[in-house]
C-alpha cells in the first residue's frame, strides 16, 4: 500500500524524506500477542512510498523548482521513480478554496510539459465552496450551511 509523507509546516523537505527512508527499511516493535505476552514484531519496511508537498506557513511549494528539490532529495535517498503528489490545499492555497484552483492550475502546467516527478493531487472539496466556523458550545447546528466544511476550506462539488 503506497505511503506518503508531507513537508513540515515550516516547508521543511527533509522531514518526509526521512520518514519516506525510515518507512521504506525493515521495522521491529515491541507488542502484545492474543494472551497479553509481549512479543516481537517484525515488518519488512514498504518501498512504495511518494512524499506530499503541503506548502508551508511562508507560501506555496508546488512551483517547478520544488519539484525538482524533492525530486533529487528522493533520488538522494535513494528512491528512483518514487513521485511526488502535491496538496492544493494548506499552504499551497493559503487555506483559501480559490487557491486550490491556481495551485491545481499550476500542477497541471507542469504534467503537460512533460514533468513525470508529480504523480498527482490532493484537494479539498465537499458540496458546498469554502468552509464555515464551528465552536462546540457555541454554534448552533441550524446555524451551518449543509455541505460546507467545518474544517478547510473546500473546492465544492462542481468545481471538483
Amino acid at each position: 500500500m503506497p505511503m506518503g509523507f508531507k513537508n513540515g509546516r515550516s516547508g521543511d523537505l527533509q522531514s518526509a524524506v526521512n520518514a519516506a527512508v525510515a518507512a521504506s527499511l525493515p521495522q521491529k516493535r515491541l507488542s502484545t500477542d492474543a494472551r497479553g505476552h509481549v512479543q516481537l514484531e517484525k515488518a519488512p519496511g514498504n518501498p512504495d512510498v511518494h512524499i506530499i508537498l503541503r506548502g508551508s506557513e511562508s507560501g506555496p511549494n508546488y512551483g517547478e523548482a520544488f519539484v525538482a528539490e524533492s525530486k533529487e532529495r528522493l533520488a538522494k535517498a535513494g528512491f528512483r521513480g518514487s513521485q511526488i503528489l502535491i496538496d492544493c490545499s494548506h499552504g499551497n492555497s493559503g487555506k483559501k478554496f480559490e487557491g486550490e484552483v491556481v495551485a491545481c492550475g499550476s500542477v497541471a502546467q507542469q504534467v503537460a510539459a512533460g514533468n513525470t516527478a508529480i504523480g498527482g493531487v490532493l484537494i479539498e472539496s465537499f458540496l458546498v465552496a469554502g468552509n464555515q466556523k464551528l465552536e462546540p458550545g457555541v454554534t448552533k447546528v441550524e446555524d451551518l450551511k449543509y455541505g460546507c466544511s467545518v474544517t478547510d476550506s473546500c473546492l465544492d462539488f462542481n468545481m471538483t
